[in-house]
């Protein structure tokens, strides 16, 4: 997909235990799979009130089984996103192994979840991803009253490397009976290599156990 830009609103309410996928542009992606110079520019709102389920969220991607590239990616807007499900949500890719060059995403991103959760500035969960050149400009808010894990991460969760990245909003995690893991940059339960990366806003943080980094 080459070129394309998407100006729209979208609201979307579901209360049945099944899961559900949203991408600004695909929901669910099986094959190969390239964006170049595309845009997302809108709001989006999505409510999940069905338990036993998962939600994968991305303003261009919401879940691919298949490695996704993206080369001059920008999503603008806001994303609010309330579940009872496991949850991904990602400015950009909710759940996909993903190579990013030269991203922005320009949105304030708001989750209440209760269930796991991983929410990134880029990627939501990533895998073995690879971001560079990419900046986040908007704030992210996490909150819930349940004990599942949360991570939280400005650039992305679970990704392979990180290369000259700016995340220069606000994170503020609200989830006083979970345990979270934050970073301003970055979160990975293995190794990941960041380089030349910059987080410039406060990380704030209300949890049962935090494990919380500037960068990782």
């Amino acid at each position: 997909i080459i070129n394309t830009k998407v100006y729209a609103n979208v609201n979307v309410t579901q209360s049945f235990s099944i899961d559900i996928n949203f991408g600004g542009f695909i929901a669910v992606n099986n094959g190969t799979l390239e964006l170049i110079d595309c845009l997302y520019d809108g709001n989006i709102e999505i409510k999940n009130g069905g338990g036993n389920s998962y939600t994968t969220i991305g303003g261009l991607v919401g879940i691919s089984s298949n490695l996704i590239t993206l080369r001059n990616a920008k999503m603008k807007g806001t994303m609010n996103i309330t579940s009872t499900s496991n949850i991904s949500v990602g400015g950009l890719i909710g759940k996909s192994d993903v190579v990013i060059t030269n991203g922005l995403v320009d949105a304030d991103i708001s989750v209440y979840n209760s269930g796991d959760t991983s929410v990134g500035g880029f990627v939501g969960y990533g895998f073995d991803s690879v971001a560079s050149n990419c900046v986040m400009t908007g704030s992210i808010t996490v909150s819930s009253y349940d004990s599942q894990m949360k991570y939280v991460s400005g650039i992305g969760n679970f990704l392979k490397t990180v290369n000259n990245c700016s995340s220069d909003g606000k994170i503020a995690i609200n989830t006083p009976n979970s345990c979270v893991r934050a970073g301003g940059i970055a979160v990975s339960h293995y190794e990941v290599f960041i380089d030349s990366c910059i987080m410039k806003e406060n990380i704030d943080v209300i949890a049962k156990r935090a494990e919380v980094g500037g960068i990782t």
